[in-house]
């Protein structure tokens, strides 16, 4: 009987130790998830009725416009968890004569390091508000310019997901917000 007891005991810890060592289900990490839902997701296009400007998003992306939304703007969501946002934007250029000016103004109070494009400017670096950095998180704005405005689409992510999302990246650096272009997968 105190065999039987002892073979019990020790059957059941060694099932345990089983499922530790070789584990029966694997972890997936949401990083993995995220970017592979976002690299094979089919590409939407938004056409602005206000302004007539268009841009493309992973369909797995959901418009999330708010009642202080204001014109020419729109934000598309991952989700409501990642604070991973693309958005669309308009604003006035404040030295029509000299954009390279307007623009370098735009990147010091972004405290945003600048490239620029054969169709416009890129802005990216941290996040600050009010001058202080907001730890953690980042944009990569593409700036185009029409008459007057400049027509913005950023991307605002949170820093650890920075080498997950280069979909996105290449999404806003190939925007031509004039171009009514087919809808087509990248």
């Amino acid at each position: 009987m105190r065999s039987l007891i002892v073979f019990f005991v020790l059957f059941a810890l060694g099932a345990g130790l089983a499922d530790t060592i070789m584990p029966r289900l694997k972890y997936i990490d949401f990083a993995d998830i995220m970017e592979e839902d976002i690299n094979k997701s089919k590409l939407a296009i938004y056409t602005n009725p206000d302004i007539g400007f268009t841009a493309k998003y992973p369909d797995c992306f959901k418009i999330s416009n708010t009642e202080e939304d204001t014109l020419g703007s729109v934000t598309f969501r991952y989700d409501t968890d990642t604070s991973i946002v693309m958005e669309c934007f308009t604003c006035r250029i404040a030295d029509t004569a000299n954009p390279d000016r307007a623009i370098a103004k735009i990147a010091d109070s972004m405290h945003a390091l600048i490239t620029k494009t054969d169709d416009g400017y890129i802005l990216h670096g941290r996040i600050y508000e009010n001058d202080v950095p907001i730890d953690g998180y980042r944009h990569y704005t593409k700036y185009s310019a029409k008459d007057k405005l400049w027509i913005a689409y950023s991307l605002i992510y949170p820093e650890e997901y920075s080498g997950r999302l280069g979909r996105l990246f290449q999404i806003i650096k190939e925007w031509k917000p004039w171009h009514n272009e087919q809808l087509s997968a990248a």
